[in-house]
């Protein structure tokens, strides 16, 4: 007997306090269905775009994998690591390296004396190079 009246206090206390709260109860049971609404809903598209992106991660590998089988080894055929045969007007171009000499009277039209005018103006010039390499240093 005790214990009937003890359930029926305490169903009593919770007939009451839903009573007192019923608006903030169902307002938290709307939010809760809602909540899973929305999850409920956004789980199918957030699978779609997983599967799109592992898809095209996929596709883009198979893409790499054919461009990087375009640049195989392969072998050259001996003609075209040959320069071809120059037009008349050049001077032949020597394909492999002779030893050669110079004689002075070739060497005359590339070279001049720096010190045929003299030294000064080298010291000089040598002199404002390293001057505006100084003042430039922090």
């Amino acid at each position: 007997m005790q214990l009937l009246s003890k359930i029926k206090e305490i169903l009593s206390i919770c007939a009451e306090f839903l009573r007192q709260y019923r608006k903030y109860i169902i307002g938290a049971c709307g939010l809760i269905v809602l909540m899973l609404v929305f999850f409920l809903a956004g789980v199918p598209a957030i699978s779609r775009i997983t599967r799109e992106v592992r898809t095209s991660n996929t596709k883009n590998n198979t893409t790499q994998t054919s461009i990087a089988d375009s640049f195989s080894t392969r072998t050259i055929d001996s003609d075209d690591m040959f320069l071809l045969e120059e037009p008349d007007f050049f001077p032949n171009i020597i394909l492999n390296r002779e030893p050669q000499s110079w004689s002075a009277k070739d060497v005359e039209t590339f070279w001049t004396d720096p010190l045929q005018k003299g030294s000064e103006q080298w010291q000089e010039e040598m002199k404002k190079t390293l001057d505006k390499l100084m003042e430039n240093i922090p």
